[in-house]
């Protein structure tokens, strides 16, 4: 959208931009109804204010699709610039946590059973298996399991 000029016909799909006064209510309708205290009266209140005249619908209309482009743009907190696309945001401490309890769960599972085993050992015998190894300073090691 193009910002209105006074004898400028700027277009929104082939006709002219409602007036500033009823663009202005249809914005106060619209953050209003995304505050989180907006009510059915709220909500009711729109709709009859919109169904007054195809001004009232088209400023209904453009109020709601600045919202929701509005919803789309950050302010970089370094250099305070609005930006196009959502602020990336560091993950939450209950996420980390979550991860961290996964891992964990995970961990005990492979532990259990028994997956990690050989992981530090230099000679491995099965379940029952018995085994001699000849150690590097000529003596023998007998393994069980």
């Amino acid at each position: 959208m193009r910002p209105r000029g006074m004898d400028a016909p700027d277009m929104n799909d082939g006709r002219p931009y409602p007036p500033k006064e009823i663009s202005d209510e249809a914005l106060a309708f619209v953050v209003r109804l995304n505050s989180g205290a907006a009510k059915k009266a709220d909500r009711d209140a729109f709709t009859q204010w919109r169904s007054q005249s195809a001004e009232h619908e088209a400023a209904a209309l453009e109020a709601e699709t600045l919202w929701g482009e509005a919803s789309n743009l950050h302010r970089d907190p370094e250099t305070g610039a609005v930006r196009p696309g959502r602020r990336r945001k560091d993950p939450s401490r209950r996420a980390v946590l979550g991860g961290l309890a996964g891992l964990g769960v995970a961990g005990a599972a492979l532990w259990g059973s028994g997956a990690l085993r050989g992981w530090g050992a230099d000679f491995l015998t099965g379940t029952g298996e018995t085994r001699e190894v000849a150690l590097p300073d000529g003596s023998q090691a007998r393994l069980n399991a």
